[in-house]
């Protein structure tokens, strides 16, 4: 017999507002899944971003007032890759099951979020230059902000006053002097406060390996009348193979999106992506210098 527990009665059992994910306490993480209904947790460690590589198993302690599971690891977790094997019922098959899955609070994934990985955002090789000493502009009142969507892809992908191995990415928004980057200067001095960047997290949508992208033929479009319908349908032909998404299916919250890294390794998503958000606040700054009222 089955029994099946009313909406909300794990929070109510299992109420936690504590960290999860990896958090350091000094060179050492702690690993922590909330995972109240799991029968048992361990953790596997990898050395490498392969999947089908060699790992040793941790077993993962569970906290009954909580309901979550953790392991303490030591310095040279730093950087290295990992998986829940989560023992629990799955209401789909009816047994229980051994399930293997990332953590949904990953701060990095391998590339196509095959697994997790263990970093330490308080690293300094972690950080861009002056990030820890930069500060945002003042809000004075938050109804005069005025909000630009932006799509971090589209910012760049086809501006030619940026260098090409940056264009499509986070990097882009670095670049002085752009095409992209004066349009925002622009706005800023017409009013602009605030930009919202998306996709900015993990998505389940787009191969993050680049080389299997499709490119529509951007010469082949411009040979289509004005009025065609041929433009549609041939962006619409590549459409679940490209490199284009709004990114509305997150996959990992506090994930980077590699898909628009300049490349999938620890370091440099984290580093542009913290680039990149300080850089494009640069709309901001320019408001603040020529209209501080606004801030």
């Amino acid at each position: 017999m089955v029994m099946r527990l009313r909406p909300g009665v794990l929070d109510d059992l299992y109420a936690y507002d504590g960290d999860l994910g990896p958090v350091f306490f000094g060179d050492e993480p702690v690993v922590t899944l909330w995972a109240p209904t799991a029968k048992s947790v361990s953790l596997r460690l990898f050395d490498t971003p392969d999947r089908s590589g060699s790992f040793v198993e941790y077993p993962m302690l569970w906290d009954g007032l909580s309901g979550t599971w953790s392991c303490a690891g030591d310095a040279s977790w730093d950087g290295k890759f990992y998986l829940f094997d989560v023992e629990v019922y799955v209401p789909s098959t009816g047994q229980v099951e051994h399930n293997l899955v990332t953590d949904p609070y990953s701060l990095s994934l391998s590339t196509n979020s095959q697994l997790s990985q263990i970093v330490n955002l308080a690293d300094p090789g972690l950080k861009p230059a002056g990030w820890d000493s930069y500060t945002k502009p003042q809000l004075a009142a938050p109804e005069d902000i005025v909000i630009y969507e932006l799509h971090v892809r589209d910012f760049s992908v086809y501006d030619q006053t940026v260098p090409e191995a940056y264009r499509g990415t986070y990097k882009a928004f670095t670049v002085d002097g752009s095409d992209g980057s004066n349009h925002l200067e622009g706005l800023a001095g017409a009013g602009l406060t605030h930009l919202h960047l998306l996709p900015t997290f993990d998505i389940a949508s787009i191969d993050e390996d680049k080389s299997a992208w499709d490119e529509v033929d951007r010469d082949l479009l411009a040979t289509y009348p004005p009025d065609s319908e041929q433009q549609q349908a041939a962006v619409s032909a590549i459409g679940n193979t490209d490199g284009f998404n709004w990114g509305y299916d997150p996959f990992h919250y506090t994930d980077p999106a590699r898909t628009t890294s300049r490349c999938s390794t620890r370091s440099y998503r984290v580093i542009t992506t913290a680039s990149a958000t300080r850089a494009a606040s640069s709309a901001a700054r320019v408001a603040r210098t020529l209209r501080p009222s606004m801030q």
